[in-house]
């Protein structure tokens, strides 16, 4: 009779016995890690969107300021009222200007106010999240550069002459 070699021989089951693959509960663990993650992430991500569609229009807003105090820096004043958007497409052809009383129909459209004395401009401007963003400037008063913003904008009312329900801040808009 002949014997086998221990080396061939499978051990018994027990605790030297090796795995041959991942239980259950292992698998179960690892699924809700991935699922516990994705939770997290994917809200996030969506909230970026959502951020960077509103970064776009307030620098939109701020670049179209800069041109207007550009203009004012010629004439001591700015354009009147109605001469202001031919005169910011000219200074910043990259976006569209509108009357002060038409509505921002998008973030690469500006309404344009000046008040009569043409020493206070405002610019407003439509984010594709409904936002309205605004900016205004009283370079008489010296107060500073204000910054406004509006959560209704998509209810048809971002422009420049209704300011109201805006809320105004000196440090950008931070709370957005």
């Amino acid at each position: 009779m002949t014997t086998r070699p221990d080396r061939l021989r499978r051990p018994a089951p027990g605790p030297e016995a090796p795995e041959d693959g991942f239980s259950l509960i292992e698998l179960m663990v690892v699924v809700l890690i991935i699922a516990i993650l994705l939770a997290v992430a994917v809200p996030s991500f969506l909230g970026a969107r959502s951020r960077a569609l509103d970064r776009a229009t307030q620098a939109n807003v701020r670049l179209s300021l800069t041109s207007a105090l550009a203009l004012q820096a010629d004439d001591g004043f700015f354009p009147t009222a109605a001469a202001m958007p031919a005169a910011m497409s000219t200074a910043e052809p990259s976006m569209s200007y509108v009357a002060s009383n038409v509505d921002s129909a998008d973030f690469e459209t500006m309404s344009v106010g000046v008040d009569a004395g043409r020493y206070t401009i405002v610019v407003a401007a439509l984010s594709k999240t409904g936002r309205c963003y605004y900016v205004r400037d009283d370079t008489r008063a010296g107060t500073g550069i204000e910054f406004g913003t509006r959560a209704d904008g998509a209810a048809g009312n971002c422009r420049a002459d209704d300011v109201s329900n805006v809320s105004w801040s000196f440090d950008s808009w931070a709370a957005t």
